[in-house]
């Protein structure tokens, strides 16, 4: 359901019900951040379920901003690969404004599972990874970093198991590498505007030191920072340098290190901490090169999890005393003598296993609430 906000910018925009380009039939609105609203569609060449993107701006709106979100249209459509949200369409609307049209997904995003969870399993936290990083290749193959990888973009497609199916989002801060070859000239044009204004591209929290230095240099490296940072943040909790002040966080991304996951959950190995190391290290140079080597280190995780049973349930254990309770009263009223025991403490009951019930308080197969043990041999 939309909030009053989200209906009243519907009413402004009227896309609700409007029929785009004589093909896509424009639902309710699925989605709505700072950058854009996402509305449910109908593409009726296609028949198909889709969802439409528009930015929260106008025509007039500053020409970077318009060229962010047609760089998120350009890179989403050169890059076809399952762990990374499809784009099938770009174009304006009437009065100008871009929209993409992109599949439809059904889940939450990471951010909305941490949200509710707080924490993730290393086997639901690696597996959702490996999934993420499987995409990045796909996009740093077509030299595309996507500079603002975290919880947020990245989608949990249900259903695809326990844990979903991750599809990577939001390539509009993404960069082509230098050392490749440009697929639209723009693309230096767009560059030279965040420099000029000394705009850092990301969110602070899992933006590499090369990213806060405004580094035009920057590589898949970068990606790959990220991805330590929210594969910590999956395991533990908690991001990796936190900060009340953007300014704090800079900081401590910069000189400090981080805490041994391992010291915040003990349930993950002690190898993790060796492990993030190789992707949230300062120098990318010490990071891994690329993001198949993170993923080999990430999967060879997957035998060093602990095994931690989780405790029997109440129920569960109030079946068991029934249980017990059946037996005993069969096993007194049996034909056969019981075997004889030699060299044994005589006890009115047979032993039973203790958990919330005192040591002398046992359940009494004739009928009785408690029999209380003897300390010595029978009379």
């Amino acid at each position: 359901m939309a909030t009053p906000r989200q209906e009243e910018r519907v009413d402004e925009r009227g896309l609700i019900g409007a029929f785009i380009e004589r093909r896509f039939l424009v639902g309710e609105i699925i989605g709505s951040g700072g950058a854009g609203i996402v509305y449910a569609a109908q593409d009726t060449a296609f028949r198909r379920h889709v969802a439409i993107k528009v930015p929260l701006l106008k025509s007039n709106a500053p020409a970077i901003l318009i060229k962010r979100f047609l760089r998120e249209g350009r890179a989403g459509s050169a890059i076809a690969h399952p762990n990374v949200c499809a784009l099938f369409h770009v174009g304006p609307l009437p009065d100008g404004t871009p929209f993409l049209v992109m599949e439809r997904l059904y889940g939450e995003t990471l951010a909305d599972r941490l949200a509710r969870e707080q924490r993730m399993s290393m086997r639901d936290a690696v597996n959702i990874m490996i999934q993420v990083l499987a995409g990045l290749q796909a996009s740093h193959r077509r030299a595309i970093v996507h500079r603002d990888l975290k919880p947020g973009n990245i989608f949990l497609c249900e259903p695809a198991g326990p844990e979903g199916f991750p599809k990577i989002l939001d390539f509009g801060a993404s960069k082509m590498m230098l050392a490749r070859p440009r697929a639209d000239p723009s693309d230096d044009e767009l560059e030279e505007d965040l420099t000029a204004t000394g705009f850092a591209v990301g969110t602070p929290y899992y933006m590499a030191p090369e990213q806060l230095r405004g580094d035009r240099s920057l590589d898949e490296r970068a990606d790959i920072f990220a991805c330590g940072v929210i594969f910590y943040e999956m395991v533990t909790g908690l991001r990796p340098f936190e900060g009340r002040r953007v300014q704090e966080v800079f900081t401590k991304i910069i000189a400090a290190e981080p805490t041994p996951p391992h010291e915040l959950n003990p349930a993950v190995p002690h190898e993790l901490h060796e492990v993030l190391l190789g992707a949230i290290t300062r120098r990318a140079d010490d990071r891994y090169p690329h993001v198949e080597a993170f993923a080999e280190a990430l999967d060879g995780l997957r035998v060093s999890e602990p095994h931690i049973p989780a405790p029997l349930p109440r129920e569960s254990l109030d079946h068991l005393r029934e249980r017990y309770h059946e037996l005993a009263v069969l096993y007194r009223r049996s034909s056969k003598p019981p075997p004889p025991v030699a060299h044994t403490t005589h006890v009115d009951v047979p032993a039973f296993s203790e958990d919330d019930v005192t040591r002398n308080e046992l359940p009494d197969p004739d009928g009785d609430t408690t029999a209380r043990m003897r300390k010595g041999p029978r009379e």
